[in-house]
């Protein structure tokens, strides 16, 4: 598995292939060529302020959804950069399922670098675990490749806090009453006195019905944490 550094290294003194189409890019270190980036939709306001859920409105609305106002989720916000389709979805199943762990560095700056300013002030950026059985079929956990981008951009450490205590398999194809019913009681939080009072920014890759972030967020709540927010590469329809 390339390290960071040589992936750093390998960028600078080759060029680029898209992620998508394996074509050169332009620019090196560039995820996508300029015809994929054709095809990659940042998300935009007005979302809901809570899970960032695209609502209909005027950019400048503040809103909170209905679902939020009747059941607000543990955690304060949740932000995605993009939506999930297109090359960018091509790219994350070549990146989770295809063995491609050196796409991360590049997927996490360009998530990054989308949202930056609606990250604030962050103590600790934690990736959402994988179990340990589906960690060791697949080799990698995405998510702490991305949260390493993230930890670079918002000078914070990467902190493994979550733990998968439950294999619940792939959520593809259920329903999101099946997803919230599986997902519950999945993860478990361990952390210590100090890190109580510290904002936690969860980290992963897709976010579809957000029973995961949720699950993530609800354990963190159960161990004392207050302040909780999300990142996440990509909202699925």
């Amino acid at each position: 598995m390339l390290t960071e550094v040589s992936i750093r290294m390998h960028e600078a003194l080759f060029p680029s292939r898209c992620l998508a189409c394996r074509d050169l890019c332009r620019d090196p270190g560039a995820p996508f060529c300029e015809v994929c980036e054709l095809g990659i939709w940042p998300t935009q306001r007005p979302w809901c302020e809570r899970c960032g859920r695209p609502m209909h409105g005027r950019p400048e609305d503040q809103r909170v959804c209905l679902g939020c106002a009747a059941e607000p989720p543990p955690f304060d916000r949740l932000r995605a950069a993009f939506f999930y389709g297109g090359p960018l979805a091509d790219a994350i199943i070549a990146y989770k399922h295809g063995g491609h762990a050196e796409y991360g560095a590049r997927l996490g700056r360009m998530m990054v670098g989308s949202v930056a300013a609606e990250l604030g002030k962050v103590d600790h950026v934690v990736p959402v675990p994988l179990h340990p059985r589906r960690a060791r079929r697949r080799g990698f956990n995405q998510a702490v490749i991305l949260a390493r981008e993230v930890s670079s951009a918002v000078d914070a450490p990467v902190r493994q806090l979550l733990r998968r205590v439950r294999d619940t398999g792939s959520q593809k194809g259920r329903t999101r009453e099946e997803r919230f019913a599986e997902l519950a009681g999945a993860f478990d939080a361990r952390v210590s006195r100090t890190d109580v009072g510290g904002r936690i920014l969860l980290v992963d890759d897709v976010v579809t019905t957000g029973a995961t972030i949720r699950g993530c967020a609800a354990a963190l709540q159960r161990a004392g944490i207050s302040e909780i927010s999300a990142l996440l590469l990509a909202r699925a329809p």
